[in-house]
């Protein structure tokens, strides 16, 4: 009996498990980063380069902005937590809270940092999958990313990937997404990526 009793805490812990989807792509040499700017955006615009019109079409008004404020302080949180390492910078550690920052603006910004590398993470999606199981509606959390990492001296995208969370039942997508942060600093880590 004491045994079952036992097995049932870890056969929910184990059926909560989230599980994450990475397809991800290495586009240049592999250069460790100490010190990365995180910029979390919700845009629905697809992001491609790092140029002057995606910034406007995809990270100008959001990276900053007043409503995804306290999500971006947890996910920058968590990050800090998971990488060490690596010093993990929010854009709020150098610009304005709620306030439009020109393309010229964010990089005259950077000038004076000793940011090597900065991390795009674009939520592609959020949603709830509803499921029957014996009459009872259980709620499954799940979401999608787009993220690019961008060396800070060449402009250019040195990674990239798009990742899937789909959560089970005993998730919430705060636990979902605090998953997504592991996952992702794991990968980076196993890239050479950061320290």
């Amino acid at each position: 009996m004491k045994r079952h009793m036992l097995l049932l805490p870890l056969m929910l812990v184990l059926a909560s498990c989230a599980t994450i989807n990475m397809n991800s792509y290495m586009l240049g040499e592999p250069k460790r980063y100490g010190e990365i700017l995180v910029l979390f955006t919700n845009s629905e615009d697809e992001f491609f380069e790092w140029d002057e019109e995606n910034y406007e079409y995809t990270l100008m008004g959001r990276i900053n902005n007043l409503d995804q404020a306290r999500l971006r302080e947890r996910l920058t949180e968590e990050m800090r937590n998971q990488l060490i390492r690596t010093r993990i910078r929010s854009v709020e550690d150098y610009f304005p809270l709620q306030k439009l920052i020109s393309f010229d603006d964010f990089m005259s910004g950077l000038d004076n940092t000793k940011i090597d590398a900065i991390l795009v993470v674009n939520t592609r999606g959020v949603w709830n999958t509803d499921r029957i199981v014996d009459g009872n509606t259980q709620r499954q959390p799940n979401a999608e990313y787009h993220c690019f990492l961008i060396d800070r001296n060449e402009l250019e995208k040195i990674w990239m990937a798009k990742v899937g969370t789909y959560g089970h039942s005993l998730n919430n997508h705060k636990g979902l997404q605090n998953r997504f942060v592991q996952h992702l600093g794991r990968e980076l880590d196993s890239k050479n990526l950061i320290n």
